[in-house]
Order: structure tokens, then C-alpha cells, then sequence
């Protein structure tokens, strides 16, 4: 139990990245890389949560998810538009993220929810390259390869091939890499200039709204993995679930015990957590989870490093 107590005060130590922003500092003059860049604060911005701030705080000590959960329950959305039952998304709007033909289905025996078909690539199934020095080549938005280089192909007085160069490394024309503590993906393209803000980047879409709308609805939590962006699982509600107390935990049995803000808590199934409370694991659980930045939980899979 002291062991994994410890690790549970690692993760949420982790997690209070913004705790060296000092809330008199003006959040438009700080430093916003000690805020969170997690996947919860990105899976935020893909459900369009605004951030919110307390008392000059350099980072949000929460976030508002009101437009989200007062959507229409009969009724599809993915990017801010709202789809009717029967009709479908338009490939191009999917396609980034491998996803194809997805129609929103809903009736009397099912929720209101997409269902879409996995684009599955060559590459997935573990076709080799012709040689171990090929390179796959992708368009920017693009799922599968679109392409593929092989330095042996090259013939005597061919033009040489665009390279990018990021973090020390180096990348062809087409080729993919993802910047390290950022939720994007970029493909190395003529004019790349070294930053991860021109055409040549996107945010990595995980597509929630899409792909796990039926776990937001029952009130799951998003489960990462050590800097990964996308959810690698799910943490649902459970009649067994209690609370481990943290510093700012209410009695909420004891209602002269007011909390100052009502919206600095998690609400997890039919249990509510303070800053900084966590959710007590079960024997077999390998997830923690903890109340960070409202309204969701923060839950990451537990490992041996």
C-alpha cells in the first residue's frame, strides 16, 4: 500500500506541471510551456471546452465543457456541426485520421452514436519495403503512404531529394515524424524552416466524437499513456469506486463544508472529487486516476519507469 500510495503522489506531482506559475503572474505574460500539455488538455480542445482561469493563474485551473455536454442527444456532432441520424460525415474530414464512411445511427434500442470504417493501410499488415533504406512517403493529409523512396533506386545525376531537419534529426520529402511534448504530426516538406507551426504540421486528431462518444456518455474517463496523446483505454464508473483524500477534500456529508468553487471538482459516476483527490484503484486496476483540471479525471496507465 506505502508503495503504491508513492506512486500515485508521483503521478499527481506530475500532473501539477503549472504549480511553478505564480498566480499573481498575468496569464497572458507567463510561460505557458509549464502548463499541461497532456492528452486530457488536447482531448479538451478536440470536445471545444474553453479554458479557465482563477486569479491571474498562468495556467487553467479547469475547464468549461458546457457546449458539450448541452448538445443534443439525438443528434450526431463531430468539429462543431451537428448531424441528423442516417447522415454521414464527408470522407475528407475523416480520412486524417483513417476513418471512413461514418453515419450516424441511433434508434430506440441504441444511443445516437457514429459508426465509421477503420481505413486500413499496407503498411498496417506488415508489407516490407523493397529495401531496408526505403522510406515511406506521405501527403500531409493523408492516412496510408502515398509513395515510397529508395535511395538504391536513385539514378546517376537525379536532382537530391528535400531533407528536413528537426531535433537533431533528419527526414525526407514526405516522410513523417512527431515533435517531441506536442500533439501534432508533421511531414517534412519544401519549406520546412525547422518549426512545427507552418502548413507542413497538424494537430493529431484523435477523433473522440467519432471513435468513443458512447464513453463520454456514460461518464468514462480517458485513460493515456506516459506523452501519448489519445486515449490507449478507458475508465469507467464502477459501484465499487471510492476516494483516496486529498489537501483540499470536502467532507460531502457535511454540508456547512462549502467548496468555494463548485466547479473545481470531478465527477466520476455518483462520486464527486476535490483538487487533487484521487480515485482508489481497484486490485487489478493498472490505471490512476486523479482530479487535476476539471471536469474529467486525469488517468494514466500505470507503469514500471
Amino acid at each position: 500500500m506505502t508503495t503504491h500510495l508513492i506512486l500515485l503522489s508521483a503521478f499527481v506531482a506530475s500532473l501539477l506541471s503549472c504549480s511553478a506559475c505564480g498566480e499573481s503572474t498575468a496569464k497572458d505574460n507567463c510561460d505557458k510551456s509549464q502548463c499541461q500539455t497532456s492528452g486530457l488538455i488536447h482531448l479538451y480542445a478536440e470536445l471545444n471546452c474553453q479554458p479557465v482561469y482563477q486569479d491571474g493563474a498562468c495556467c487553467p485551473v479547469r475547464y468549461d465543457c458546457s457546449s458539450y455536454s448541452s448538445r443534443n442527444a439525438n443528434k450526431c456532432h463531430f468539429e462543431g456541426q451537428e448531424y441528423d441520424i442516417g447522415k454521414g460525415v464527408p470522407t475528407n474530414k475523416t480520412s486524417r485520421s483513417c476513418l471512413a464512411a461514418c453515419i450516424c445511427l441511433g434508434d430506440d434500442s441504441r444511443p445516437t452514436d457514429f459508426t465509421c470504417a477503420q481505413i486500413e493501410c499496407a503498411e498496417l499488415f506488415g508489407i516490407p519495403l523493397p529495401h531496408p533504406s526505403c522510406i515511406r512517403q506521405y501527403s500531409k493529409d493523408s492516412c496510408c503512404s502515398v509513395a515510397t523512396y529508395c535511395p538504391t533506386d536513385k539514378t546517376e545525376g537525379e536532382e537530391e531529394i528535400f531533407q528536413c531537419e528537426y531535433e537533431g534529426k533528419k527526414y525526407i520529402k514526405g516522410q513523417r515524424f512527431y515533435p517531441t511534448n506536442e500533439c501534432k504530426t508533421c511531414t517534412c516538406d519544401e519549406g520546412f524552416d525547422g518549426s512545427t507551426n507552418g502548413p507542413w504540421c497538424n494537430e493529431i486528431s484523435c477523433s473522440i466524437e467519432l471513435r468513443s462518444a458512447h464513453y463520454l456518455r456514460q461518464g468514462c474517463a480517458p485513460v493515456f499513456y506516459k506523452s501519448h496523446c489519445c486515449p490507449v483505454q478507458w475508465r469507467c464508473p464502477s459501484n465499487d469506486d471510492s476516494i483516496i483524500k486529498g489537501p483540499n477534500h470536502k467532507s460531502q456529508s457535511n454540508s456547512t463544508q462549502e467548496r468555494p468553487d463548485e466547479h473545481l471538482t470531478c465527477t466520476f459516476g455518483n462520486i464527486k472529487l476535490d483538487l487533487q483527490d484521487k480515485l482508489q484503484p481497484g486490485e487489478l486496476d493498472k490505471v490512476d486516476c486523479a482530479c487535476i483540471t476539471p471536469p474529467y479525471l486525469s488517468c494514466a496507465v500505470k507503469t514500471d519507469d
